[in-house]
């Protein structure tokens, strides 16, 4: 087209995008819309028009520059997931009010912390909701240096209960071990992405993401921690666009880990068989799996009420917490809870498949792993499907810190759903 022509488009393109706040969009859009509007003026040119006539009648064909921005800026703008924001809410309301109905002693305290917990949590999942996630990626050596100095310094000046390291801040006792699966994660996926990985070689890829995180949770004795992260770390390896034969070092060697980390545990045989055959052991290792399951048992569809009490279960208020909720709220309210821990998976799924940049997919890929781990290992260990392990319910067992952290990490997931429309396809699988 000729200079005047040109301009006739610059000016309609102008207007188009003066509508469109995604400014990332500009681009992409202008480069689409003079696709259309050259196919359309080359028609009207082929149909014996002047120029002038042929770009007036192409840019009438394409419509008003206002509906179509505004029709484009509808498209594109930040859009915010409001079912997982909806299906947390009932998460943290069913565990605020099962802790509350246990009216133990020290419960009132327990609530206390969890609400002032919650609360930071949401302020800072809404946050980082509306945040550009992908301002975090630059960071993720220094997220992961960070967390891995905090669990070193932990090892060597912390406070141990129940044989497990805790970080003590001015008399603060913080679970950190728990926490440091979500941030090596989310570090992992931005590493894996840098152009400093890309020429590393196969051993120091292994030495930096498993190696050096596993010696660490070995020393934290915390088994439960480290499978969850290399099982997240597995899934991501193989999300990403590696090359096979580093995919295949990464799954071998993470296997290996996982395999020689239970057989590490001496009494392994021995808690696999009690597990199987809890009743031959009916006042020791088995008396858990048999407390829990008679209490599941004799909830019946609607349960005993939220003050009803279960004082022969321990860790009732985490690991065990999804039995409470059964023996309070019934079978019913238990399928209901299992259902709705289902439909969040399954959306959190659908924001990998909607889109967003490669970054921004292997965040949600890996939190989703760790999320469903979670989530469905301590719901299949109540009823006896999988053997007792140290790890409670995100969102409804008590964790006071832990908590911040999930929902922190849920603010991740949301901006990533929130900017899938806002970043242009020829930026989406860009790596820094």
């Amino acid at each position: 087209m000729k200079t005047k022509t040109n301009s006739f488009i610059a000016d309609y393109l102008n207007h188009v995008c003066s509508h469109v706040k995604a400014k990332g969009m500009h681009a992409e859009i202008r480069l689409e819309l003079e696709s259309h509007l050259t196919d359309l003026f080359e028609k009207k040119i082929s149909e014996g028009m002047d120029e002038d006539e042929a770009i007036r009648m192409a840019i009438l064909s394409m419509g008003d520059a206002e509906t179509v921005g505004k029709q484009l800026h509808q498209i594109h703008k930040p859009k915010l997931e409001w079912s997982l924001m909806a299906l947390v809410v009932v998460f943290l309301g069913v565990g605020l009010c099962t802790m509350y109905g246990l009216q133990l002693t020290f419960i009132s305290t327990m609530v206390a912390k969890q609400t002032i917990a919650t609360a930071i949590g949401i302020t800072v999942m809404l946050a980082i909701t509306f945040t550009d996630y992908r301002k975090l990626q630059p960071f993720s050596w220094h997220l992961y240096g960070v967390t891995a100095l905090v669990m070193s310094y932990m090892l060597i000046n912390s406070t141990t209960i129940n044989g497990r390291p805790f970080l003590d801040v001015e008399s603060i006792k913080i679970d950190f071990v728990t926490l440091s699966p979500y941030l090596f994660i989310v570090s992992a996926a931005g590493i894996i992405l840098s152009r400093t990985w890309q020429f590393q070689g196969i051993v120091s890829k292994l030495g930096a993401l498993v190696f050096l995180p596993s010696a660490l949770y070995f020393f934290s004795h915390s088994n439960s921690s480290l499978v969850i992260y290399l099982v997240g770390l597995s899934v991501l390896i193989m999300f990403a666009n590696n090359n096979r034969q580093e995919k295949r070092w990464f799954l071998a060697t993470n296997s290996l880990l996982c395999l020689a980390t239970w057989l590490s545990d001496g009494y392994l045989l021995e808690k696999l068989h009690v597990w199987i055959n809890p009743h031959e052991d009916p006042l020791g290792r088995g008396y858990i799996y048999i407390q829990s399951m008679e209490a599941i048992r004799s909830a019946g569809l609607w349960g005993n009420g939220l003050g009803a009490q279960l004082q022969t279960l321990p860790d009732i208020t985490s690991d065990f917490k999804f039995t409470y909720v059964i023996h309070s709220l019934g079978w019913t309210g238990g399928l209901l809870i299992f259902l709705s821990i289902a439909i969040f998976t399954v959306r959190m799924a659908g924001v990998v498949r909607k889109g967003s940049d490669s970054y921004g997919k292997l965040l949600v890929v890996s939190l989703l792993t760790i999320f469903s781990i979670s989530f469905f290992w301590p719901m299949l260990m109540t009823v006896g499907l999988l053997p007792v392990v140290g790890l409670g319910m995100p969102f409804i067992s008590y964790s006071s810190y832990a908590v911040i952290i999930q929902l922190a990490a849920l603010g991740l997931i949301m901006s990533v759903y929130r900017r899938k429309d806002t970043i242009p396809r020829t930026r989406r699988t860009n790596t820094t």
